[in-house]
């Protein structure tokens, strides 16, 4: 990837990064950009703790129902 990116490509790149680490040119990229860029590293900060709040949540209970057929997709039945 080049090393100036749109906001739109920051901001798809920030969200990925939540999910997996990013290939170093994209992570340099996405890095380079933030410094430059106030509204994408705002938006970087807030997705970030979106994410940590939703991880903090606690889930709801699961049917005993769902969890057999979860079950059954893990097992390969």
């Amino acid at each position: 990837m080049k090393w100036r990116i749109s906001c739109r490509q920051a901001s798809r790149l920030a969200s990925d990064a939540l999910l997996a680490p990013l290939p170093a040119s994209d992570s340099w990229a996405l890095r380079f950009h933030l410094v430059v860029c106030p509204p994408c590293r705002r938006f970087r900060r807030q997705i970030g703790a979106m994410e940590r709040r939703l991880r903090e949540m606690p889930l709801p209970p699961l049917p005993q129902a769902r969890k057999r057929a979860i079950q059954r997709l893990i097992e390969g039945d």
